[in-house]
């Protein structure tokens, strides 16, 4: 056949188009006549084409398979070649998911799966692309498509009558009902975790055994059960050691560090648990994950008051989140950045980060949104533009299973609301929101310390305060908590000023002083400065009162300094009324 005459003739007739003088390479002039002739060829000699590009691509680039994968699984998948999609389209995913290119993976995991399905492939295979899918869907956040798929691999387990299968059904679904997700259902977590660990113990199992004790920690940290936690990590732990399971002793550790350990007011623990399970991470290059722990990590280094190792953290996952593309970590991690630019009074950058992070979380309709949204309302409060803090934080008012979630949103709405002048309606609230957690620590500070403080000095409860701020700094002191210490105090010696204890008061202040000034909180320390020049000038102590004064106005003047012209006179108009 002589190709060369019969391509000049379309070349002439301006239907294609050579692309260059060296190469026999040619495109049409128009997609409609690409169209047009390809609807014209029958079904059967369409297949036989791709078959044949297909095949040919296979013999002529025989180093290059990866490059190609995505190109031979679209003419492999015309030809209705069932393993050469399944070869191909997996090739595709894992490349495509090594780079987070997430809608392109899925869409040939899909057609992995569905090839996979049709050759009745083996299990390992099975469980291993529905897993791979199912994790992009995570990772992009769409969770009901994650579960739907999961419940394949159900479906598939139950026609096969297939316990193994069943099994790694239910490890995955188990993960996502035990974490705070748009699908956390603690109930249906830990039903399926009860019985997936009866099934890997009757199967003797011990991967998905020390995977499902993991999967218990988690459920039993989001539901305030540290001690739970920490018992069925330990768990965990010990069974990945002893099986070298690399990849399960980094997750276990990750989680056992936040919501078991910390949780549980075991600092030193949960440091190296969090420093163990980075490193692992690094070695692993599972980007996600390093992100996680990173913010996690930030997170805990600002609570116990470095800011500055806070920072780094935070940088860092940023950097990775992006990357990634995971609107979980950008969110977390600028909202943390934000929260760190507060505590050194450069309110600007904090509001930037923290509007940007709230913008990021509303995409994600997981917890993040509760974080972010809760820290901003909060900012808000402090220079002085309550209502958008208010309007922000309604978001409260939706049912949160999470403690470490609701306690923190409750008691920031609680505290709006008594801003806004209703403080029944916002007592009424902080009782809802109860702030401890079934054991171990509180995790609302700042939140909880702004509306007990607050609403018990509005309603007369200066002992309530000062026995409430006593707690939380010794608890806070006891668990090595440097930051928040200052801000029990501060309301521990405005509550006993209101009794005329002064000398009292005037300690309490002081240790405020010394906790504020040696994290760098310039966000208390201002206000630590004014209500003492209250308590001196009370003593008629004017000089030392005068003092004071000038430092919290030279506080106050740096911080508007900072922020955007819009909100300036609000703060101040705040800070003059404290």
């Amino acid at each position: 056949m002589d190709l060369t005459r019969h391509l000049t003739r379309l070349e002439t007739t301006q239907l294609v188009r050579r692309l260059d003088e060296l190469d026999m390479v040619y495109l049409f002039k128009h997609a409609l006549v690409q169209d047009t002739a390809y609807a014209s060829l029958l079904k059967n000699e369409r297949k036989r084409l791709h078959r044949a590009i297909g095949e040919t691509l296979e013999r002529e680039y025989p180093n290059a398979v990866q490059e190609n994968a995505a190109l031979l699984t679209k003419h492999f998948l015309e030809a209705g070649d069932d393993a050469k999609i399944l070869e191909y389209a997996t090739c595709a995913g894992d490349a495509e998911a090594r780079v987070f290119a997430k809608a392109e993976a899925i869409e040939h995991y899909r057609a992995a799966l569905d090839a996979a399905l049709r050759l009745d492939a083996e299990r390992e295979t099975i469980i291993a692309l529905v897993t791979k899918l199912g994790r992009l869907y995570e990772l992009r956040d769409e969770y009901a498509d994650a579960l739907d798929t999961y419940a394949r691999l159900s479906a598939l387990a139950r026609e096969r009558d297939d316990a193994p299968l069943e099994l790694a059904s239910l490890m995955l679904q188990a993960t996502l009902r035990a974490t705070p997700t748009a699908v956390f259902e603690p109930r249906i977590g830990r039903d399926i975790c009860d019985r997936a660990l009866a099934l890997a113990r009757e199967l003797n199992d011990g991967e998905a055994e020390a995977k499902i004790l993991w999967n218990l920690l988690l459920v039993n940290g989001f539901t305030g059960q540290p001690r739970a936690a920490v018992e069925y990590g330990e768990q965990s732990l010990a069974l990945a050691r002893t099986l070298n399971l690399k990849t399960q002793i980094a997750y276990t550790l990750n989680d056992i560090g936040n919501y078991g350990y910390f949780a549980s007011g075991q600092p030193l623990k949960s440091r190296a648990a969090l420093t163990e399970a980075r490193t692992l991470w690094r070695e692993l290059e599972i980007l996600p994950m390093l992100a996680d722990n990173l913010n996690n990590s930030a997170i805990f280094e600002y609570i116990w008051g470095d800011y500055t190792q806070a920072q780094i953290f935070s940088d860092e996952a940023l950097e990775i989140s992006e990357r990634i593309d995971s609107a979980w970590g950008q969110g977390l991690a600028r909202t943390f950045r934000g929260v760190r630019q507060a505590e050194v009074g450069n309110y600007g950058a904090a509001l930037a980060e923290l509007q940007a992070a709230y913008e990021i979380a509303q995409q994600t309709g997981t917890g993040i949104a509760l974080i972010a949204s809760t820290n901003l309302a909060i900012v808000y409060s402090t220079i002085g533009a309550r209502e958008l803090g208010y309007s922000i934080i309604q978001i409260a008012n939706h049912e949160i299973e999470i403690p470490f979630y609701r306690v923190p949103a409750k008691a920031t709405l609680a505290y709006l609301t008594f801003l806004r002048g209703d403080v029944e309606r916002a007592e009424s609230i902080l009782r809802d929101a109860h702030p401890l957690l079934q054991e171990g620590l509180e995790f609302s500070y700042l939140p909880s310390i702004l509306a007990e403080g607050e609403i018990g000095l509005a309603r007369g409860r200066a002992a309530y305060v000062v026995e409430y701020a006593e707690g939380l700094a010794a608890n806070l002191i006891q668990f090595g908590i440097g930051n928040f210490v200052a801000d029990a105090d501060l309301y521990r010696g405005r509550a006993l000023t209101q009794l005329s204890r002064y000398d009292e008061a005037r300690g309490a202040f002081e240790r405020a002083h010394a906790y504020a000034t040696h994290i760098g909180s310039q966000r208390v320390l201002w206000q630590i400065y004014a209500h003492w020049s209250k308590l001196e000038r009370a003593r008629k102590n004017v000089a030392r009162a005068d003092e004071l004064e000038t430092h919290a106005r030279v506080l106050i003047d740096s911080i508007a300094a900072t922020l955007p012209a819009g909100y300036r006179a609000g703060f101040l108009q705040r800070a003059d009324s404290v």
